[in-house]
């Protein structure tokens, strides 16, 4: 007994010394985005307890008090940013999700859409949400990581709302992991879609 609970002694300073270089390490990893987010539900454990939780759901301010953008939040992070940035309205580009009934309980509006991450939407449902993120303020607009469907969202909104020239956009989605080479088609029918518009 004796010799077991030595032993158990002996492992708690190695352990104490691993957790800690865990926790630094993760805390820069995520300050500097080296990992991609949004995290698996260890890697979101850790973002919160290090009191950085929206990195793990790629969340940024577009503009701000106006239009922010995140990947698949859950309902802690729906909370989290409805009190910290006021946001109000929500918009799913992913279908229903299980945070949207918390995003309703605390009074949000709440739009859900279907998007595609390969093919853009239509013309009419497109333009309606970048009317409304145009019209409205502390709006949330979401995907499952943030870099496709949000992110051209946004690029639309860039370009339409606040004149940006399509590589400037296109420049920002990269920074939120979004792959053009990935997604020809996509890129493509960005490109003919903002030629009708000008």
């Amino acid at each position: 007994m004796k010799k077991a609970s030595k032993r158990i002694r002996s492992l708690i300073f190695p352990i104490t010394v691993l957790f800690l270089v865990v926790i630094v390490l993760s805390y820069f990893g995520i300050k500097s985005r080296w990992f991609r987010a949004p995290f698996p539900s260890f890697g979101k454990i850790i973002s919160w307890v290090i009191d950085l939780p929206e990195q793990a759901y790629s969340f940024d301010v577009v503009v701000p008090g106006k239009l922010y953008r995140s990947g698949r939040p859950d309902e802690r992070f729906i909370r989290y940013v409805h009190k910290k940035y006021g946001i109000v309205h929500l918009i799913s580009l992913t279908g229903k999700e299980k945070c949207h009934h918390a995003a309703k309980e605390l009074g949000m509006n709440v739009m859900v859409y279907e998007w595609s991450t390969r093919h853009l939407p239509t013309n009419e449902e497109l333009t309606a949400v970048i009317d409304f993120l145009h019209k409205n303020d502390h709006i949330l607009v979401h995907c499952t990581g943030g870099s496709d469907r949000t992110g051209y969202a946004v690029a639309f909104y860039r370009v339409w709302r606040q004149n940006w020239k399509l590589e400037e956009a296109i420049k920002e989605m990269k920074n939120y992991w979004h792959q053009p080479e990935r997604k020809k088609v996509l890129h493509r029918e960005i490109k003919d879609l903002l030629k009708v518009k000008d």
